[in-house]
C-alpha cells in the first residue's frame, strides 16, 4: 500500500510540474515590471558634481544604456570649469524593486569592480518614469536627482 501511495504522490507532483510548463513564477511586482519595460533604452542626463577645487562644480553629460537583460553601461564626460574634459565608462547590472532603481557597478573604466562590494550598488528612488523621460533621486539626499531624456544613440544630446 505504501508503494502505491508514493506512486500517487509522485504522479501528482509530476502533473503539477507539467502544468507549470517549466516556467517559474515571477516574484517581480507588476509596477516593477512596468518600470523595467519602460526604462529599457538609452538615456541622456546632464547634472552637476562637486569638483575637487572648493566651490566649483563639474558638469557631467552621461549616456546610460539599460538593456532588457538587466545589463547596463554608461559613458560620461565631465566638463571642468578650467576647460578640461574627462571621460569614463562603467557597466554592470540593473533592476527595479519596490520603486527603487538599482545600479550594480561591475566595471569602471575597464576595470572589474568586485560584485560583492556593497559600495558598488547604488539604489535610487524612482521618482517618475515615462517613455521619453525618467527621474531618479539619491535616497539620502532628496535635493540630488537625475533626469534622463531618451535618445536614439550614445553621444547624442536632446
Amino acid at each position: 500500500m505504501r508503494a502505491r501511495e508514493s506512486l500517487l504522490v509522485v504522479a501528482a507532483l509530476a502533473a503539477t510540474l507539467a502544468a507549470c510548463d517549466g516556467v517559474a513564477p515571477s516574484l517581480e511586482s507588476e509596477a516593477d515590471a512596468k518600470a523595467k519595460a519602460t526604462l529599457v533604452g538609452i538615456w541622456f542626463s546632464k547634472y552637476e558634481e562637486v569638483d575637487d577645487a572648493p566651490d566649483q562644480t563639474v558638469t557631467v553629460h552621461g549616456w546610460l544604456t539599460l538593456d532588457p537583460d538587466g545589463k547596463w553601461k554608461e559613458q560620461f564626460r565631465g566638463y571642468y570649469p578650467d576647460g578640461r574634459i574627462a571621460s569614463g565608462a562603467r557597466a554592470g547590472s540593473w533592476f527595479v524593486t519596490d520603486g527603487v532603481f538599482k545600479l550594480r557597478v561591475e566595471w569602471l573604466n575597464g576595470n572589474n569592480v568586485h560584485k560583492n562590494d556593497l559600495d558598488a550598488l547604488y539604489p535610487y528612488k524612482l521618482v517618475s518614469f515615462a517613455p521619453d523621460c525618467f527621474i531618479y533621486a539619491d535616497p539620502f539626499d532628496s535635493k540630488k536627482s537625475i533626469t534622463g531624456i531618451r535618445v536614439d544613440v550614445v553621444g547624442k544630446e536632446p
